[in-house]
């Protein structure tokens, strides 16, 4: 089988994203696949498909060692594509930077199948990365005194428990008594003692595996606060400020630990309040899946000329705007005439990027009206035939002497001759697109003021106009 495997993760995307993409961000994950998508979803052998996944950080921390694998194509060996790190959003900037996100192509041959057989493929993405989540916890706390001399005025002690969490998809809640009383008249030698109820929720898209195992997470705590140390705290016999702890989510869902805090009371002396501050550093690889379906279907024959499209073509009209017939054969070409890659997921993002044919068709990129306009047409599916196989081309960007030649030539007629320049003038055409009817007066004049002669000069030798190219 032949096998190519194209990783883009293209510093100008990036830098494009800073000023043109939105800014998305996401309190409950970290990496996310904004796509994963196929050129084509009903392949036969011999045929070549390409998958497009597109991943972002939205998260509040940098994703690190962030790892793309393919399964489900067990006759094939896509491999495995690590990026170093993705940095996050950067809100606090004006205006905002979106966080970091790359783009992977797979580019595979369909599976070899007996004739006449039609399998479905699951095929699934996973996303492995490293992330960390810096939750912190105050704790409010009073003296006895103090306490005793807001309920004698009548006040209402009611100070609770305040946990922040980073953007992403582990959180820390802590629960417990509060305020926490912190008594003066204990007995030489004993601390006033507190227990908290710590837990920790997977609230993302996928499931934590650090160190290959399911909902594991690793972590550190440290405790700040006047008098303040931690005892027994999240399993570890901790005597001191800080402890480095492990916990397994159940299910890879949650889980809720223990932890004491003693408050000794000749350090807190005659203070009436203080805050005691748990601060968390949580680190854990997290995995997020995606899947598709394609369907194979083994080859029965030889494709007859009519299926394969030679010489069939449409014309339409996008947006008010005047086309050409378009033949499907010349899908790859149209691209690579347009300088961008084949018949691949990069040239459909591409040239559908900024909206493109699918809006103007008023459909969006990819979606399922597009997918079933295509189905209903040819019985094939996917975007990327409703665009390339039954849809036109638009006059819609400058060119140049030499692209008025190729033009005709991508259109199966002679270069520059009279067959051509009636075509391409029918109904309007290019020189009403310009602002001339059809091969009338104005716009052989025109071509006389410019030293030619006809309106095929006009529109093509003599002046700056439009050409085939994609929406």
């Amino acid at each position: 089988m032949r096998l190519k495997f194209v990783v883009l993760v293209l510093s100008l995307i990036v830098i494009s994203g800073c000023v043109q993409r939105e800014v998305r961000t996401d309190e409950n994950n970290g990496l996310v696949i904004n796509a994963f998508e196929a050129d084509l979803y009903r392949v036969e052998e011999g045929e070549q498909f390409t998958l497009f996944l597109e991943v972002e950080n939205v998260g509040g921390t940098t994703a690190e060692n962030v790892k793309s694998n393919l399964y489900g194509a067990s006759w094939a060996s896509p491999g495995e594509k690590t990026v170093s790190k993705l940095s996050p959003p950067d809100i606090v900037s004006s205006p905002p930077i979106p966080g970091d996100f790359y783009q992977v192509e797979w580019m595979l041959d369909a599976p070899d199948l007996e004739e006449g057989v039609e399998q479905d493929f699951r095929l699934v993405t996973r996303i492995n990365y490293d992330y960390n989540s810096n939750p912190v916890s105050n704790i409010p706390a009073l003296s006895k005194e103090e306490y005793r001399r807001k309920t004698m005025k009548g006040e209402v002690v009611d100070e609770g428990i305040s946990t922040s969490n980073t953007p992403g998809p582990i959180k820390v809640y802590v629960t417990g008594s509060s305020p926490i009383i912190v008594r003066s008249d204990l007995v030489e030698g004993e601390d006033n003692q507190y227990v908290m109820r710590i837990a920790f929720t997977n609230v993302g898209y996928g499931i934590p595996i650090t160190d290959n195992v399911d909902g594991k997470i690793k972590g550190h705590v440290k405790i700040m606060g006047i008098g303040a140390t931690m005892e027994n705290c999240l399993g570890v016999d901790v005597n001191g400020n800080e402890a480095d702890f492990d916990v397994v989510l159940r299910s890879g869902q949650d889980v809720t630990k223990g932890c004491t805090i003693n408050i000794d009371k000749d350090e807190w002396g005659m203070l009436p309040k203080e805050t005691v501050t748990l601060e968390f550093s949580l680190s854990y690889q997290y995995y997020i899946d995606k899947d598709i379906t394609i369907t194979a279907i083994g080859r029965i024959g030889k494709r007859s000329s009519s299926a394969s499209g030679n010489g069939a073509s449409t014309t339409s009209t996008i947006g008010g705007a005047d086309t050409a017939p378009f033949f499907r054969d010349y899908c790859k070409q149209a691209c690579e005439y347009n300088n961008y890659d084949g018949n691949s997921a990069r040239c459909r993002m591409k040239v559908v990027s900024g909206g493109g044919v699918y809006v103007e068709l008023g459909h969006v990129s990819a979606d399922a009206d597009c997918k079933q306009a295509a189905t209903d047409l040819k019985k094939k599916s996917g975007d990327w035939k409703c665009f390339c196989e039954t849809k036109t081309v638009e006059y819609t960007a400058p060119f140049t002497l030499q692209k008025c030649t190729d033009a005709c030539v991508y259109n199966k007629y002679s270069a520059a001759s009279a067959q051509c320049k009636k075509h391409l003038t029918q109904g309007g055409g290019v020189c009403n697109h310009i602002g001339h009817a059809t091969a009338d007066n104005e716009c052989t004049a025109k071509a006389k003021e410019k030293g030619g002669t006809g309106d095929w000069w006009c529109c093509c030798d003599g002046v700056t106009t439009t050409t085939l190219n994609w929406v």
